[in-house]
């Protein structure tokens, strides 16, 4: 069965310093969907307001060159996930769906997380905090701060305010191993990585917590949890950040919707392409 599959790689204000990663995984997904015969259409998120008629900012309706059995979706412009809800609505399968997207802004997922029993950072701390910008995701380093004390606390909320970014959240700093993982909601993948061992960092932030000094932890139970998280928002393909402390407890400070998987985008791609197939012959 042939199948019409559009792609929507991510703006590249949202994938800072990420834009090649991000298409790539992108690309590894499509080209193994390809290869089955599957019609596949791609297009940068910055390029649908071409394709589609926008009324106005409360009535969108899409043009039907976008129409597609299957979306694979990337994007995250209010825009793009307001069309995508309509297009979830008439039936067509949008991977990720636009509501957990939504739901991975930086204050909802906290909220979320706190809510359902996930380990998180504390607010308060006596090794300084972490403050996040929650209006979008965080697009330079700026929009991610560490503040050491009081005084810098507060001078960097001020910084924020004067780019008229108010809507933060602030999180204790947590000393420990600092860990990304990688997930395929209901499969067998599951991926950790220390970025202080391969030096691949995003933004420099990672720094902060020293060089990874492996402590012990129960994988297992931190792949339960960050399912615990995909199923509760919907979402499949995801990612984020644990710290893992001296004493092998550990706490979420991160969870984001389709990660570049650039530390195993192999493996990653073929599981993703796995539960895309299943989808098709469901079809």
């Amino acid at each position: 069965m042939k199948t019409n599959i559009l792609a929507i790689l991510r703006s590249p204000r949202f994938s800072p310093n990420s834009e090649e990663k991000d298409r790539l995984i992108m690309k590894a997904l499509t080209d193994n969907l390809s290869a089955e015969g599957h019609a596949i259409t791609t297009i940068n998120e910055e390029d649908i307001q071409a394709c589609y008629d926008i009324i106005n900012t409360d009535n969108c309706r899409a043009a039907p060159c976008l129409h597609a059995d299957i979306i694979l979706n990337m994007g995250r412009k209010p825009t793009v996930l307001k069309l995508l809800k309509e297009e979830e609505a008439s039936g067509t399968i949008v991977i990720n769906s636009p509501k957990s997207i939504e739901a991975c802004n930086r204050r909802q997922i906290d909220m979320l997380m706190r809510q359902n029993g996930i380990p998180v950072a504390p607010e308060n701390g006596k090794e300084g905090w972490w403050i996040k910008r929650c209006d979008e995701t965080a697009q330079t380093a700026n929009d991610i701060r560490y503040a050491a004390n009081e005084q810098e606390k507060v001078a960097t909320l001020m910084a924020l305010k004067q780019r008229n970014i108010t809507d933060v959240l602030v999180t204790a700093h947590v000393p420990g191993d600092l860990i990304k993982f990688y997930g395929i909601a209901d499969s067998d993948f599951f991926a950790t990585f220390y970025p202080t061992d391969d030096c691949n960092y995003k933004f420099q932030n990672e720094k902060i917590n020293g060089k990874a000094r492996h402590y012990i932890y129960n994988e297992q139970e931190m792949r339960d949890c960050a399912e615990k998280i995909a199923h509760i928002i919907g979402i499949s393909f995801y990612g984020g950040d644990c710290i893992v402390k001296r004493d092998g407890s550990f706490v979420f400070i991160d969870f984001n919707d389709w990660p570049s998987f650039s530390r195993c985008r192999e493996a990653a791609s073929q599981t993703m392409a796995q539960q895309i197939k299943q989808i098709i012959n469901r079809l």
